[in-house]
């Protein structure tokens, strides 16, 4: 039986110019076979697909892989720091990484040390279940960057906004809209076998009011107790956030999705419209957020919600498109969005409850 594999190399360094001064970054390269790691890096083997395995994450093996990145000092130390910080067991086990110094960091024998001290804390990392499995690690080891969020908030305004100016007669409204009250509608996309969802319905309570529960994903499980959410990163104040969603699918492989969000103004036509404010999201990749073992990453071209003041109460506006990945046929796919009314009324009837209450 093959037993788990948790290797790592810190060598070949490269010294370039960042905005402040000459930088070294050190490559490190990881072979492994832990499950954890069964998305990060590349397989050896190539002709190996990546097994099921009812072991579970954590005792789970794949075939090996080898992960590649480069890093500088100061992001092994932030490492360090999130480990202890973080609570993981055994953190507090490792080593001292290299210290700072004040001169001479690119000096041909600084770097010599840091190397032979940064080998030793990685040997030292492979040892402890805890760490080298910790959400930290995993994050590291990744080569996804962190997104631009000033260029990405631009651009999902300018997804909400073409998706916002759709014409009223390219709707289909769906047969479940007649039986439940909430306005459920579909359209098709050129280049998608998936169809966009526009769902409608009004609330009786006032904007800030459902806004404050809407901004509590916790609150979210009272309408839709299969989602899980979990909070990335707060990017510059409560309400821009990246998420990774996870949900279950009967039958199906389970599904995931990691997307950023954010609030606006107005309406994606008016964003100075009295009263009136819109969420947004979008799918992104991030480093914290690598794919998981059980779960296929479905993708959200475009999710927003326009809260409109209306009768005393407000006007709920959805549109969702979604592409969930996998061996699923669009079909099945696109007849259950439209019939999404479900959670709709749930939603509705919780937030007028909590307000009435």
């Amino acid at each position: 039986m093959a037993e788990p594999k948790f290797e790592v190399n810190v060598g070949d360094p490269t010294t370039g110019e960042s905005k402040l001064k000459a930088q070294t970054d050190y490559l490190v390269t990881v072979t492994t076979n832990l499950a954890e790691y069964a998305y990060h890096g590349e397989r050896v083997d190539k002709s190996v697909d990546v097994p099921e395995s009812e072991e579970g994450i954590g005792t789970a093996l794949v075939p090996d892989r080898v992960i590649k990145v480069r890093k500088t000092f100061s992001d092994f130390l932030k490492l360090g720091e999130l480990l202890v910080k973080g609570g993981i067991a055994q953190a507090d086990k490792l080593p001292a990484l290299p210290p700072k110094t004040m001169f001479g960091s690119n000096d041909p024998k600084t770097i010599e040390k840091r190397i032979k001290g940064f080998q030793a804390w990685w040997d030292h990392v492979a040892l402890f279940e805890d760490v080298r499995s910790s959400q930290f690690v995993s994050a590291f080891l990744s080569a996804v960057p962190k997104p631009d969020y000033v260029q990405l908030k631009a651009t999902l305004l300018e997804k909400a906004a073409a998706a916002w100016k759709i014409p009223e007669n390219e709707w289909q409204v769906t047969k479940d809209s007649e039986k439940t009250g909430a306005k459920i509608m579909t359209k098709g996309e050129e280049g998608s076998k998936f169809v966009m969802v526009r769902s409608e319905i009004a609330v009786k309570t006032p904007v800030d009011h459902f806004i404050s529960i809407y901004r509590d994903v916790e609150q979210f499980k009272n309408w839709c107790p299969e989602v899980s959410f979990r909070t990335v990163e707060t990017v510059d104040d409560k309400i821009t956030q990246v998420m990774n969603v996870s949900y279950k699918v009967p039958v199906l492989e389970n599904r995931d999705t990691v997307f950023y969000t954010t609030e606006f103004p107005g309406t994606p036509e008016d964003p100075n419209k009295p009263g009136a404010c819109f969420i947004a999201a979008c799918s992104i990749s991030h480093p914290e957020c690598p794919k998981r073992r059980g779960y296929e990453r479905a993708e959200l071209f475009i999710n927003m919600t326009v809260l409109e003041p209306c009768d005393g109460g407000l006007k709920y506006t959805s549109i969702v498109h979604t592409d969930p990945h996998g061996k699923v046929p669009a079909a099945v796919v696109n007849s259950t969005l439209g019939r999404a009314s479900a959670q709709l009324i749930g939603m509705k009837e919780y937030v007028e409850k909590t307000f009435s209450s």
